[in-house]
């Protein structure tokens, strides 16, 4: 009943440790894939909301701007605003009663997005706008840095704007 060493079945040691460190590495490697792959498809999923979002408000711009009442008032809330906009938290854009309102970039904590409501650009309502009661075009998660309607000739306009995600990861659009 004598059994010689090399007869037994098994693995040595060494042979465990060489497959748990090929193991370690098939597995560094899957899961780095996985993590760009997923950060890859969040990316364009948040392009393809920050899209759709700069469409609505497009649609809505160019609702209002068809039948112009009124040349635009802007108010941006900076050492230069008017008066009525200096004590105001929010960036206006008002034109043919429609009033385009969003948080200012400078680190005023809050809301995000854009709203529109049919609001006054000037006196008490135009400091503090409820969000509330207001129609939401662009989504809380983007940031608004800038948007204009500069009218030209012949009742055309010219609408510029900037958006991103609130912390800045996904790609900037400009429309």
């Amino acid at each position: 009943k004598y059994m010689s060493r090399l007869s037994q079945s098994g693995f040595t040691l060494v042979e465990l440790m060489l497959a748990m460190a090929l193991f370690s590495v098939i597995m560094i490697v899957s899961t780095t894939g996985f993590i760009a792959i997923n950060r890859t498809y969040t990316r364009g999923a948040i392009k393809k909301q920050l899209n759709g979002s700069i469409r609505n408000l497009e649609s809505d711009v160019s609702a209002t701007l068809r039948n112009p009442q009124s040349n635009p008032t802007y108010c941006k809330h900076d050492t230069a605003a008017p008066p009525d906009c200096a004590d105001s938290p929010f960036n206006m854009n008002c034109i043919s009663g429609a009033r385009y309102f969003w948080k200012s970039v400078d680190g005023i904590s809050g809301n995000s997005g854009l709203y529109r409501d049919s609001g006054s650009c000037s006196g008490a309502s135009f400091v503090t706008p409820n969000i509330d009661s207001a129609v939401r075009l662009v989504d809380e998660r983007f940031v608004v840095e800038k948007f204009t309607i500069t009218p030209l000739q012949n009742y055309l306009f010219q609408v510029t704007g900037v958006l991103r995600t609130v912390d800045g990861t996904a790609q900037t659009l400009t429309d």
